[in-house]
């Protein structure tokens, strides 16, 4: 039966299969200490190495040593003005939620006594937003009446009635959120996960740091981010004409602790993978394939995976494949996924193939080619050299023989493309 990987993230610590857990053991038994709060805590990762499921796990293993977590992706309100506000309405929405639910009668008489202030932080945020004329809000106990006090509000310039001055201010919104935070867990930390900052716009990504910053105060809050460094830095970077150091600087302001995320051994991410691919599943050739290809990424070698059992399966149809021609395959689904411009000139020029993989690097590193085309797609793709020749290389590996022109034809009809579909030409 042919296996399509998901790409859903470890959901805690007891299904991890990327040896996360001992890392994050060592992690969380660090933080769990720390008294000087706030803190901004940074797991660093490159896209598709597992930050999510790293952050589950964190997650889990905090929440067994008591500790209250909140957690909030901006994503999901990466278009709109207001993630700053959706922010804060997320975590006093369940501080209250989680409050309520808690199997400890302290905790909900805590809550007891700070509901209204809760409810009225709710509506402090709702008002800094209507100062901005941005007509969103959302849903935590306010009714028709605050709304409209709102509107009229923002659209007078006065101040709201009931909210008078002690609201006006961003200053004494971060000091009644401390307090609340300090009651509803009796003084313990409160752990906040933000994830999916990579998918945000860039400046999306910096104003939820700067909101953590600007609102929260000194709250007793751990906030554990999930973030590509690199990005994050070329994001800042834009506030100061592209100065990298600078924007590098900023960001120390807004990130206390940074921890890059531990590689996932190939080993393991093998093992968690092997029993479901469908076909070669214990063959070196296929699985040094994938390693030169995709290297520790999990999503990538998800994605693969799934096209390929796909593909082979279209194969079988019409006949059982040789393991060469399973080798192959795996070959020239690799090159469309991570090598596209090549693998598209491959399909019109197969003689691409036999000029690129003798090319030796010059001292700048690149290889240099007598036709310009050429010369372009290799400095356009500076990788695709270095795997052309890994592949033909059988001193280590029983790679195949580089397919012929008609199956490269043939196979760019049936190959599938993770998420995109087949290949056309």
């Amino acid at each position: 039966m042919t296996v399509i990987l998901t790409d859903n993230p470890i959901r805690d610590a007891s299904a991890d299969e990327f040896g996360f857990r001992a890392h994050a053991e060592v992690l969380c038994a660090a933080v769990a200490e720390v008294r000087d709060l706030p803190l901004t805590l940074a797991v660093l990762g490159s896209w598709g190495s597992g930050k999510t499921s790293f952050l589950n796990i964190c997650r889990s293993l905090l929440q067994q040593r008591g500790m209250i977590t909140v957690s909030f992706g901006p994503w999901k309100y990466d278009q709109r003005d207001e993630v700053w506000h959706a922010l804060l309405q997320t975590l006093l929405d369940e501080m209250a939620r989680q409050a309520a639910n808690s199997p400890e009668p302290g905790v909900r008489q805590r809550l007891g006594a700070v509901l209204a202030r809760l409810r009225r932080l709710s509506v402090a945020a709702a008002w800094l937003l209507s100062r901005q004329a941005v007509n969103t809000f959302t849903p935590m106990s306010l009714d028709d009446s605050d709304f409209d006090a709102l509107k009229t509000a923002a659209a007078s310039g006065a101040e709201a009635p009931g909210l008078t001055a002690d609201y006006h201010a961003v200053n004494r919104f971060e000091q009644d959120f401390a307090e609340v935070v300090r009651e509803l867990t009796g003084g313990a930390p409160l752990a906040i996960f933000i994830d999916d900052l990579d998918r945000c716009r860039p400046e999306t990504a910096l104003s939820v740091l700067e909101a953590l910053r600007i609102f929260t105060g000194d709250a007793p809050c751990l906030f554990v981010i999930a973030i590509d460094h690199e990005a994050l830095i070329d994001a800042a970077a834009r506030y100061f004409d592209g100065d990298r150091q600078r924007g590098r600087r900023y960001l120390e302001k807004l990130v206390h602790f940074s921890y890059y995320l531990p590689g996932i051994r190939w080993e393991s991410l093998g093992n968690a993978l092997r029993s479901r691919l469908d076909f070669l599943s214990e063959d070196p050739v296929v699985w040094e394939v994938i390693r030169i290809g995709f290297q520790n990424n999990p999503r990538r070698v998800r994605r693969f995976v799934g096209a390929y059992n796909l593909t082979l399966a279209m194969l079988s149809a019409s006949g059982p494949q040789s393991p060469e021609r399973v080798r192959q395959v795996a070959i020239l689904l690799m090159l469309p996924q991570e090598h596209p411009e090549f693998f598209g000139r491959l399909r019109a020029d197969f003689g691409v193939w036999q000029r690129i993989t003798p090319a030796a690097p010059a001292d700048d590193g690149r290889p240099d080619l007598p036709r310009r085309d050429d010369q372009a797609l290799v400095e356009w793709d500076p990788e695709l050299v270095t795997i052309l020749q890994r592949i033909a290389d059988r001193t280590r590996f029983d790679f195949p023989p580089a397919p012929s022109a008609d199956l490269v034809l043939a196979l760019g009809e049936v190959i599938v493309m993770p998420g995109v579909g087949q290949v056309r030409a």
